[in-house]
């Protein structure tokens, strides 16, 4: 139909996409920025020419242009909204328990019932927090630890000392009243043979 038709006298052309009088078909620059239609990844639109990272958005629109798996940093905290686990709240980035809590509002980042201040692996809830009395233990006299267990709020380790005597260490655990440990305390050493 001549109404959607440019150029209805001419059957070569049909658009005119920048209305500089050239139909597309013959113009060099369909959207008049400046950078000519072979060497424009966005021949159609003035806002953009190049994609750096190839991920569909021009680079001017893209946050990222470098990284092919980022486009947008919703709160501008400079972290991409697919990495962001919260990509709402420029005060948080993280939740490294999935708790729905991000690290800095979190006081037990790891979930592992020690508060962060007093975890020497505050991100890591693979080593519980009584595995970290048990190496203070171990590299101030470099003995060799056997096993460290729990019952109820005592913790114990065995400890090998010269293979002759097993040494049983109780400590117990110091929780705040949302039962998070704030510190472990030794209470004795005990000689398993009753030394």
């Amino acid at each position: 139909m001549d109404d959607e038709d440019a150029f209805p006298e001419d059957p070569n052309e049909q658009f005119d996409s920048d209305r500089d009088g050239i139909g597309n078909n013959a113009d060099p620059d369909d959207d008049n920025d400046g950078v000519k239609d072979v060497d424009d990844l966005f021949p159609l639109d003035a806002t953009e020419t190049a994609d750096s990272d190839g991920d569909g958005l021009g680079d001017n629109a893209d946050v990222f242009p470098q990284d092919a798996s980022e486009t947008a940093d919703s709160d501008g905290d400079g972290l991409g909204d697919n990495a962001d686990a919260f990509p709402n709240d420029a005060s948080e980035n993280t939740d490294t328990d999935a708790d729905g809590i991000g690290d800095n509002a979190d006081s037990d980042d790891d979930n592992d019932g020690l508060i962060d201040s007093k975890d020497t692996f505050p991100k890591d809830s693979s080593r519980p927090f009584y595995s970290e009395l048990l190496e203070a233990k171990t590299s101030s006299n470099g003995v060799l630890v056997d096993s460290v267990y729990q019952s109820g709020s005592e913790f114990f380790m065995e400890i090998k000392n010269n293979s002759r005597y097993l040494i049983r260490l109780l400590a117990f655990a110091v929780t705040n009243s949302s039962g998070e440990v704030l510190a472990i305390t030794e209470s004795q050493y005990r000689l398993a043979d009753g030394r």
